[in-house]
């Protein structure tokens, strides 16, 4: 898309969104065709703004819960190790 390139869009451009959504039946308003393009044209930014959504996520809701299970999860590779060196292939 143009739109991208130029790192801003045009009244054209919001109609051609909106075009391409009715083409899979599904209607936006002019507010929804400006939130794609806002963040297709300045995609980089969006990006990193996302990137620090997933991190934020993921630390707010596995880091901790990792560090707790960390212990258990090596005792059960141990025995792991240890019921695949016991068993025999025939």
């Amino acid at each position: 898309m143009k739109a991208q390139r130029r790192r801003e869009y045009t009244e054209e451009d919001v109609i051609l969104v909106q075009d391409e959504y009715r083409k899979q039946n599904i209607s936006i308003k002019d507010k929804q065709a400006r939130l794609i393009l806002n963040t297709w044209v300045d995609a980089e930014a969006f990006g990193k703004r996302y990137l620090e959504a997933v991190e934020a996520y993921h630390q707010a809701f596995f880091a901790e819960d990792a560090q707790r299970i960390q212990p258990k999860l090596k005792t059960a590779i141990e025995q792991a190790k240890d019921l695949a060196r016991e068993s025999t292939v025939d």
